[in-house]
């Protein structure tokens, strides 16, 4: 079901364990959404975490038959491993930021100044629900945390977050009432502009 009893692929990739986890958050977070009644997002595990599989698999082959055909760079590791850029949008999504694709990261401020950053928020068993330019949209999901991010200069309520330097606004393409809702395994559910 999930990690190397998966998928079975040479160590050259390196990859056995970042996979491996990665499938256990994916799919648990899905059980979790199922034991709350909504089965819509287990059904996706599959489509979802067999592209990687693949991918990792084709890499790690690809780095074995480089080592054993002797190439002087068979060891060499490029960004293709980092596994930083796995998206699970629908491939005829040209959208620049789409459901599906790793939510940015990006610097805040609290309201008293100190910092903290959007994967802060997104850290945990839970969805995290972002409005920009506008008060936080209410949730009555206990699995919903909800966050108000506005621009600098502009002097925040208390639940507010302040973008720094506009980071947030300029990554998630966003204008006032733009809103995004990120899973908890850190990838976007949905986007819709303000």
């Amino acid at each position: 079901m999930a990690g190397d009893a998966a998928h079975v692929h040479p160590p050259t990739g390196g990859q056995g364990m970042n996979t491996s986890i990665q499938d256990a958050y994916h799919l648990g977070w899905k059980l979790a959404a199922a034991l709350d009644g909504d089965l819509g997002p287990l059904e996706t595990y599959e489509p979802e975490r067999r592209g990687v599989a693949q991918r990792v698999l084709g890499i790690s082959t690809a780095l074995l038959d480089k080592h054993l055909e002797g190439h002087e760079d068979a060891m060499h590791r490029g960004t293709d491993t980092h596994q930083l850029d796995i998206s699970y949008r629908d491939a005829a999504d040209t959208a620049r930021l789409s459901a599906g694709d790793r939510a940015p990261d990006a610097p805040l401020r609290r309201g008293d100044g100190s910092a903290l950053r959007l994967f802060d928020l997104f850290r945990g068993p839970h969805a995290t629900h972002l409005t920009f330019g506008a008060p936080a949209s209410a949730t009555e999901d206990a699995g919903v945390r909800a966050y108000s991010i506005v621009t600098p200069g502009h002097r925040p309520e208390p639940d507010q977050l302040i973008a720094v330097d506009g980071h947030a606004f300029t990554d998630y393409a966003a204008t006032a009432g733009t809103q995004v809702q990120v899973r908890p395994d850190g990838y976007l559910a949905w986007h819709r502009q303000g």
